[in-house]
């Protein structure tokens, strides 16, 4: 067997391995504040040249330095490199099991120097050592990062997988191949595998320097991405408030849920109110696609407890967004109702004011998983459409209080000509009959004056729920005055339709109201005017059912009465 000495390749490895410190020095300079643990890539370089400079030098130095000392900057510098790798891909790696091995491997080593000395198997503990080591960065590149930074870290995870092969190739020749007595000399596969070393560490720091470069790559891909998702979402945000100005609440919820299904690609999408309670869901939108492709389910405007809900309100209970992107694994889920899209994925995000929830928007069964991106997008378009339901609502208040008696809550004198001018179209339009009726309460001043206020104000709102209730739905029950109120009766056939009317409201106002174990009796008065008999004019139809109404009172009260009768 030819005999030939190492010395010089090690001496070639060493220059290679300073080449390498020489371009890892610049790449952590230029790097150093966006990520300052390429340093211990840096520090594990430095180790290695200084290993492999020692045991350059071995028979001319001290074996402790040549063999101990060296062994240990190699295997610990690979060590601090795996460290260096962790942090890059942000993983946080426990190395207690990491330090014991450099103890173990220090004494291992220690004992084949000294006690019973013999190469081969210092050899085969090193080649463990670094098996050990690489096997796990290898394993951290190509399957423990990030799914977003596999495709940077895959060639460094490669080439720590060929270190792990050189290191066992190299135990199964030492096991095999009887022991040379001298260390600088060898057979040609130590010459081959100094050579492989020296290659793969090459390798490696080209590797390293393309997995920042790559990284680079995807983070700048990714901040471009993000620019551009922000600029949708703004783009959404002014699109919304604009629709919201023309359409009504309903029409903006489903937009807004239409187009967050398209920002986080989910064909599925809903938004639902949170009862003051906390513990009450009121349904309220759904998306386009959701209606027209997936839910059958009805609902809408429905109240149900939040403990009967899915598992889609642990975001009420938790007050936070949730994502669920495995759905069916989820011990907890309930079963769907009737007609209920299939649920694979979900995305759910409370609306929180004041500590509470006061709505939810949820997306669902987005093709990939949900992540942290989507959820800050439907936050933001969840916020502006609870602005908006919440500009709408106030609108719609400051309408309604406009339009409507405080009290009693029913239509004011206003609201109720805009449905009688409209009562009288359709009348006209189809040939068919309405009738005004004029109502003042009897009775009802000494109520407030023996009885006090409050009786006075219960009463009022008494008798609006027996007026309404003495009604249809098509018809209109107003407050006009103190105590006066209006009915437009809509489709009457004959003067007997709206008598019978009258003597209904007449029968259910005169029923005694208690309150607080105190009696109060009011009766009414009804002037009635009908369209087209009496007058095709609005007001003139009014003022003529008042005139009528006061022939009744005094006439005896508690009545009604027809113009000119």
């Amino acid at each position: 067997m030819n005999i030939i000495y190492l010395r010089t390749f090690f001496v070639s490895y060493v220059l290679f391995i300073a080449l390498c410190v020489a371009v890892i020095a610049p790449l952590w300079w230029y790097n150093r504040k966006r990520s300052p643990e390429i340093a211990l890539w840096l520090i594990d370089y430095i180790l290695q040249f200084m290993g492999l400079l020692l045991i350059t030098l071995r028979d001319v130095i001290p074996d402790f330095f040549s063999i101990i000392v060296a062994d240990i900057f190699l295997i610990g510098g690979t060590i601090i490199l795996y460290i260096g790798l962790g942090r890059y891909v942000k993983k946080n790696i426990r190395q207690f099991h990491n330090y014991i091995m450099l103890a173990v491997f220090t004494a291992v080593q220690t004992y084949f120097t000294y006690i019973y000395p013999d190469g081969a198997w210092r050899t085969i503990n090193l080649c463990i050592a670094l098996f050990y080591i690489c096997a796990q960065a290898s394993w951290l590149m190509l399957r423990g990062a990030d799914r977003s930074l596999r495709s940077a870290t895959r060639t460094t995870g490669i080439v720590f997988a060929f270190f792990c092969l050189v290191s066992v190739v190299q135990v199964i020749v030492n096991l095999i191949v009887p022991e040379t007595h001298t260390f600088i000399v060898s057979n040609l596969f130590g010459i081959f595998a100094v050579m492989m070393y020296q290659i793969l560490f090459v390798a490696l720091t080209f590797a390293l320097f393309l997995m920042v470069s790559r990284r680079l790559s995807i983070e700048l891909e990714k901040k471009r991405l993000q620019r551009e998702q922000e600029g949708r979402i703004i783009r959404t945000r002014l699109s919304l408030l604009e629709f919201a100005m023309t359409h009504s609440l309903d029409e903006v919820l489903q937009k807004t849920l239409d187009e967050v299904g398209d920002l986080v690609e989910s064909p599925i999408g809903f938004y639902h109110f949170v009862e003051e309670d906390q513990k009450t869901l009121s349904l309220q939108a759904w998306s386009t696609r959701t209606l027209n492709e997936f839910c059958k389910a009805e609902g809408k405007g429905m109240h149900y407890a939040i403990d009967q809900a899915g598992v889609w309100t642990d975001c009420v209970l938790q007050k936070r967004a949730v994502i669920h992107n495995d759905y069916l694994s989820l011990p907890h889920r309930k079963g769907m109702p009737e007609g209920h899209a299939a649920v694979i994925r979900e995305l759910v995000v409370p609306i929180m004011r004041g500590g509470k929830v006061m709505a939810i928007l949820g997306v669902g069964n987005k093709p990939s998983d949900y992540d942290e991106e989507d959820m800050n997008t439907v936050s933001v378009l969840a916020d502006v459409a609870w602005e908006i339901t919440r500009r709408k609502k106030a609108e719609e208040q400051i309408k309604h209080l406009a339009t409507h008696d405080l009290l009693t809550d029913l239509p004011s004198l206003r609201l109720a000509k805009d449905r009688l001018s409209s009562a009288l179209n359709l009348a006209r339009r189809y040939k068919k009959g309405a009738a005004v009726m004029f109502i003042d309460l009897d009775g009802f001043k000494s109520v407030n004056d023996t009885l006090g206020h409050d009786v006075g104000d219960y009463v009022l709102k008494e008798v609006a729920r027996r007026l309404l209730s003495s009604v249809r739905e098509t018809d209109t029950v107003a407050r006009v005055g103190g105590d006066e109120f209006l009915i437009i009766a809509t489709e009457i056939q004959s003067p007997d339709n709206a008598a019978q009317i009258a003597e209904k409201v007449i029968r259910s106002v005169s029923q005694p109201i208690i309150i607080n174990g105190r009696q109060a009796t009011v009766g009414t008065s009804i002037g009635i005017s009908l369209f087209p008999d009496h007058s095709e004019d609005m007001d003139n139809l009014i003022k003529l059912a008042d005139e009528a109404m006061y022939k009744v009172k005094n006439a005896g009260k508690n009545n009604y009465r027809f113009v000119n009768s």
